[in-house]
């Protein structure tokens, strides 16, 4: 029985450490600067702290790891041409 404590013991350990690492990169990617819509006019900002709720970005979402398919939802200007 000691050993199936000190198993889950451990897993729940290593369980810990993980997600502590998941919060600390989406931590780093909500610090990551703002990024203006380079479209004349537009006047939108990407902030990772704030994502796109929108458009099912959640916070955290560093403007690299937008979806491919991901545009300005102010004036639809594609990821790629940012």
């Amino acid at each position: 029985m000691l050993l199936v404590t000190d198993t889950r013991r451990g897993l729940l350990a290593l369980l810990a450490a993980a997600l502590g690492v998941v919060a600390l990169r989406r931590q780093a990617r909500a610090d990551e600067p703002s990024r203006d819509c380079p479209t004349r006019d537009c006047g939108w900002v990407y902030d990772p702290a704030i994502g796109d709720p929108d458009h099912g970005v959640p916070p955290g979402v560093a403007f690299a790891d937008l979806p491919d398919d991901w545009a300005c939802p102010n004036c639809g200007r594609i990821k790629d041409l940012w």
